[in-house]
């Protein structure tokens, strides 16, 4: 149990000082502009690129206003192949091996389909 959580806080350090040396979410890089046409709202836009809505309007600063956009504004939309490269990372630093599921499964008890906070040693 001690060796789970030095793993998981290990995990949670480097997760934290990835995050820190991310640049700011105003600084990312970027990667084009996409023309408004008639219909389009900041939130189709984002759902077509793969990008946060949020993170589409932090890299639109001269847009006051999000739900009100026009047909001919440019939209600049902001990479984020950093912020992805990091979730990845912590997915997959995050998501338990075989090996590791094979150790949860002996500190259980009962089979690996039967898990409840119950079932749990502590």
């Amino acid at each position: 149990m001690k060796k789970t959580k030095l793993k998981l806080a290990k995990i949670l350090a480097a997760f934290i000082i990835s995050a820190a040396l991310l640049p700011h979410p105003f600084a990312l890089a970027q990667s084009g502009t996409h023309t408004v046409v008639k219909g389009d709202t900041m939130w189709k836009i984002a759902v077509k690129y793969q990008i946060g809505l949020s993170e589409l309007i932090k890299a639109n600063p001269q847009i006051k206003d999000p739900s009100l956009i026009y047909p001919g504004q440019k939209i600049t939309i902001p990479n984020i192949d950093d912020v992805k490269a990091l979730e990845a990372q912590v997915v997959r630093l995050v998501t338990p091996s075989a090996q590791s599921a094979g150790s949860l499964r002996s500190s259980t008890t009962g089979s690996f389909r039967g898990w409840r906070a119950t079932s749990l040693r502590t």
